[in-house]
């Protein structure tokens, strides 16, 4: 959901009639300051966006469009692009190579570890932890391997995965606090 003016910047009115200034983007203020910016499923951006990174991926500087200058990235400037699992068309797969990128493959947390972190993020959902589990766990199981004689495989759009747990967290609190809520409360009295 990003573009390229918002990564790269734009100049937008400034105070006075007929007066324009720049306004940076978060890539060139991460490139000018030398701070880490990380894009989420980058493989989804749009051409324009994949284009106005590979300079910066090829160890060039950052060309400003609409500017006459480029700027060399700061001492510190680290770009992290996480992908999907399965990287859309041929086109975006080139401009996604590993010419390009360094590649980490991350496998999604066990779920004693997905526990572990509702539970951080989440205490006052930790009675409702073990039950997600449960049910992600079928999930998982039913859309992975099938079910019964005839082999019913169903496929998602993708595999779930911990921040699809963290929003389900998020809502499961948000429809049961009251009822956390009257838990707690019974706890203390006891």
């Amino acid at each position: 959901a990003t573009d390229s003016k918002s990564l790269l910047g734009s100049y937008t009115c400034g105070d006075s009639p007929g007066e324009f200034r720049w306004q940076p983007g978060v890539l060139t203020q991460a490139v000018s300051s030398g701070r880490w910016l990380v894009l989420e499923d980058v493989d989804a951006a749009p051409p324009e966006v994949l284009v106005a990174l590979i300079p910066l991926l090829e160890g060039r500087p950052l060309p400003m469009p609409g500017r006459t200058e480029a700027l060399t990235p700061a001492p510190g400037f680290v770009l992290f692009g996480s992908i999907s699992a399965s990287a859309g068309t041929s086109a975006r797969r080139e401009l996604m190579s590993a010419a390009l990128w360094s590649r980490v493959p991350v496998a999604a947390p066990p779920p004693d570890e997905i526990a572990q972190i509702l539970h951080a993020v989440f205490p006052e959902g930790a009675p409702l932890v073990p039950a997600m589990l449960e049910s992600l766990t079928a999930v998982h199981a039913l859309c992975a391997h099938g079910s019964g004689t005839a082999r019913v495989h169903v496929r998602l759009g993708r595999d779930l995965t911990l921040r699809d747990a963290v929003k389900w967290a998020r809502r499961m609190l948000v429809m049961h606090r009251a009822q956390l809520g009257a838990a707690d409360a019974m706890s203390l009295r006891s």
